[in-house]
């Protein structure tokens, strides 16, 4: 049985980045994304984590979003400025993401 369409946008990731391996700032991120989360009823399907400097886990974000049938409808993030280092880089990133239907929301 197919979700319907409330349900299946309901699915949401969760985006969390910091430079080196500050654990705590990844976690005090996703802490902060919570109580938007419960707010809205999202179900969070999957958590992508990048540290020093890494962007494989944003990469397959995009990937898993831009696919057939991507496994969640929204992704959430601390702050949009996690996402790129340029406005250029941010406005493809939602592009990307807008194109299968997925939104974007900064809690910030």
């Amino acid at each position: 049985m197919q979700p319907d369409q409330n349900e299946e946008t309901k699915r949401a990731a969760l985006y969390a980045r910091a430079s080196g391996q500050d654990e705590e700032a990844i976690q005090t991120q996703l802490d902060a994304m919570q109580p938007h989360v419960e707010e809205n009823g999202l179900e969070v399907v999957r958590e992508y984590v990048d540290q020093q400097g890494s962007r494989a886990q944003f990469e397959e974000m995009l990937a898993e979003a831009a696919g057939e049938n991507p496994p969640f409808r929204q992704v959430l993030v601390y702050d949009l400025g996690l996402l790129s280092h340029s406005l250029m880089e941010f406005q493809e990133c939602r592009a990307k993401l807008e194109e299968n239907g997925v939104t974007l929301t900064s809690i910030t």
